[in-house]
């Protein structure tokens, strides 16, 4: 075999193990999005729970936020023709106190603006 064979092959390859991840990220991101969540990040989990005797499936660990504010890390299998599972799913940040005012409707100027002043000062006690 030549190297352009090879190289061939190892691209063919690598091409359809992008695209069964682009999948797979579509259907984790499907699951999660419908019932009202937004997803943050999906990251491949080679060695995630499960992944010892699973067959043709990919583990990812994906995080997430629900509509009132807290943040989840949860583990999601997924194959190529099957349904997403999800495994361990465990709130790793809590909902700021509040958040629930501003999710339900559109801050005021005044109300930014106190926002920035409160994070500028703490920005500033940081650096001290």
């Amino acid at each position: 075999m030549n190297g352009l064979a090879v190289f061939a092959i190892l691209a063919v390859a690598f091409g359809i193990r992008m695209i069964i991840g682009v999948l797979n990220h579509s259907r984790i991101r499907d699951a999660i999005e419908g019932r009202g969540d937004h997803v943050i990040a999906i990251e491949w989990a080679p060695f995630g729970p499960g992944w010892f005797g699973s067959q043709n499936s990919v583990i990812y660990l994906v995080r997430y936020r629900e509509p009132e504010g807290e943040e989840h890390a949860v583990y999601a299998q997924t194959s190529m023709f099957g349904s997403v599972y999800f495994r361990e799913d465990r709130i790793v940040r809590n909902a700021p106190r509040d958040y629930a005012q501003f999710a339900t409707r559109e801050p005021t100027r005044d109300e930014l603006l106190e926002e920035n002043r409160r994070l500028r000062e703490q920005l500033r006690n940081m650096r001290k």
